[in-house]
């Protein structure tokens, strides 16, 4: 397999497709048979392969016999495949959004959401991927409807968060947190882009807690592994591994509180 043969299949064509198509660009308007023998593949199987990339909007095809292929400028025919994509895309996330809302709809009145399940005590829940971690945190902050106090390293959290911070302070949520003293230019401008949301800064934390406490409702920590270095840079996020702990106990999370406002009065 050669570079341009993987990199047809990591948009998602086949072998014979991929195989198939470099054929046409590299020689140009060819017959099936000419094909299957220059990118051997077996006769019957051009046939359909054709049709694909007929389909796909990367060969054109003659109405005489025997049918010759020709290939599509490679540009204009990646483009239209692009946005042929793009709409199966959309239309399978609008599909999954009304499935997703229905069974939303139908756990919502097998467990309410406000208190746990009957004989199910308050206590933690783990989540991974962060992706998952972030959508989490910001759920956990629209929650919120007097405070948040967070904890934070770099205070690169607020890329992510910087609209949802704005509209829960305007709802008059008053928000601090605790940071570590800031060692480069990346670390500054979230602080500025916090400040500027109305979040409170403290910046001479030492400790490894990372997360966030919601009123009396929940603490989310987040865990953190991987090179130990603190950049608040966007895109060094694969270094590291994540992994979030949403705790709802409110005698851990008033604990958590109350080790929240010590470090603030000492600072």
């Amino acid at each position: 397999m050669n570079a341009t043969e993987g990199l047809l299949h990591e948009i998602g064509l086949s072998e014979y497709e991929a195989k198939t198509l470099i054929c046409l660009m590299t020689h140009g308007t060819s017959t099936a048979e000419e094909i299957s023998r220059m990118a051997k593949i077996p006769l019957p199987r051009v046939y359909d392969t054709i049709e694909k990339l007929i389909k796909m909007g990367f060969v054109l095809s003659t109405k005489t016999r025997p049918k010759r292929y020709k290939p599509i400028e490679a540009r204009m025919a990646l483009e239209h495949y692009m946005r042929h994509k793009r709409g199966d895309f959309e239309r399978g996330m609008d599909t999954m959004k009304g499935v997703c809302d229905k069974v939303a709809e139908d756990f919502s009145k097998l467990i309410p959401e406000s208190k746990p399940p009957k004989g199910e005590k308050w206590g933690m829940w783990s989540t991974k991927n962060k992706s998952n971690i972030v959508a989490m945190r910001q759920d956990s902050e629209k929650q919120a409807g007097n405070e948040i106090l967070m904890f934070s390293g770099d205070a690169s959290f607020v890329r992510d968060d910087s609209d949802i911070l704005k509209k829960i302070a305007k709802k008059g949520v008053k928000m601090r947190l605790l940071l570590y003293k800031p060692e480069n230019e990346e670390v500054r401008k979230n602080i500025e882009m916090l400040s500027k949301v109305g979040v409170e800064i403290k910046t001479d934390y030492k400790g490894s807690m990372r997360g966030n406490i919601i009123d009396d409702k929940m603490v989310t920590m987040v865990l953190k592994w991987g090179k130990q270095v603190f950049t608040g840079i966007p895109g060094t996020d694969r270094e590291f591994g994540y992994e979030m702990l949403i705790i709802n106990n409110p005698v851990f999370v008033s604990v958590m509180k109350e080790y929240f406002n010590l470090i603030w009065e000492k600072i």
